[in-house]
């Protein structure tokens, strides 16, 4: 099995009453930095938007330590990941330029797991 396996007593991301936060972080060029929303944050990542502000290359992001999945963000561009729980990221930046994050954070007091 692949992956970080959310609890199936979780509320849906959809769920307009689950209050929320957003943050913003960035993975500066050349590293990899990943993010475990649970012990980080408090709470679960609902939605992000993740911007490869690198000209020349790509990046790679890996959601749950799901490796078999992995997602490879283009050169100057973005991709994004709404209305679904995430617990863990791994971006792996470009070598010419930083990733930046903007992350939707649902603190753990508001989901019934």
């Amino acid at each position: 099995m692949q992956g970080i396996i959310l609890s199936d007593k979780l509320k849906s991301p959809r769920d307009l009453t689950i209050n929320s936060y957003t943050i913003q972080i960035t993975v500066a060029a050349a590293t990899t930095r990943i993010i475990n929303f649970h012990n980080e944050l408090r709470g679960l990542c609902r939605s992000v938007a993740i911007i490869n502000r690198d000209a020349a290359n790509s990046n790679t992001v890996i959601f749950n330590n799901d490796r078999i999945n992995s997602v490879s963000v283009a050169a100057n561009s973005t991709f994004n990941s709404n209305d679904q729980w995430t617990e863990q990221i791994e971006i792996t930046a470009g070598a010419a330029g930083a990733t930046n994050l903007f992350l939707e954070i649902v603190p753990d007091r508001q989901l019934d797991w």
